[in-house]
C-alpha cells in the first residue's frame, strides 16, 4: 500500500496518522469517561430496584463488583512482594526509561535480552520567518 511512496508522501500520510491517532485517541477518553458515568447510574438505579440484572430490548445488563487494588505505600507493597515471593502481583515488563539508565550506566540485567525498535519522530514544520 505505502510501498510505491516517495519521501513527501510517506511524511504526509504519517502525520496525517498521527493526528488521526491523536484525534481518536481523545475521542475514545471522552467516550470511556461517558460510559463509565452511565455505568453507575445504572448500578445507582439498578440498587434502588433492588436488582442484579436487567434485560430488555438493548440487551441483559448485569451488575458486576471487581476488587481493585490501590497502592498507598509502595515500599511495603515491595517489601511484601520479596518476602512473599508475590511478583505474580506485578505486571510481567519491564521500565523501557529505567532500563534504559540501567544499560547506559553500564550495567546488564540478567534473563533480559534487548532489541532495537525503529521508529521516527515528527517535529512541526519550521515557520518561515
Amino acid at each position: 500500500m505505502f510501498d510505491d511512496m516517495e519521501i513527501p508522501e510517506l511524511t504526509e500520510n504519517l502525520k496525517l496518522l498521527r493526528v488521526q491517532i491523536t484525534e481518536l485517541n481523545s475521542q475514545s477518553k471522552s467516550l470511556t469517561k461517558e460510559k463509565e458515568e452511565i455505568e453507575q447510574l445504572l448500578v445507582a438505579e439498578m440498587d434502588k430496584v433492588n436488582t442484579d440484572t436487567i434485560s430488555n430490548e438493548f440487551g441483559t445488563f448485569k451488575r458486576t463488583e471487581t476488587i481493585m487494588p490501590q497502592v498507598e505505600d509502595w515500599e511495603k507493597v515491595y517489601d511484601y512482594i520479596r518476602e512473599n515471593d508475590a511478583f505474580y502481583l506485578t505486571y510481567k515488563r519491564l521500565g523501557q526509561k529505567a532500563y534504559q539508565e540501567l544499560l547506559n550506566a553500564g550495567e546488564t540485567v540478567p534473563g533480559v535480552n534487548t532489541y532495537t525498535k525503529l521508529g521516527v519522530t515528527v517535529y512541526k514544520p519550521k515557520t518561515k520567518k
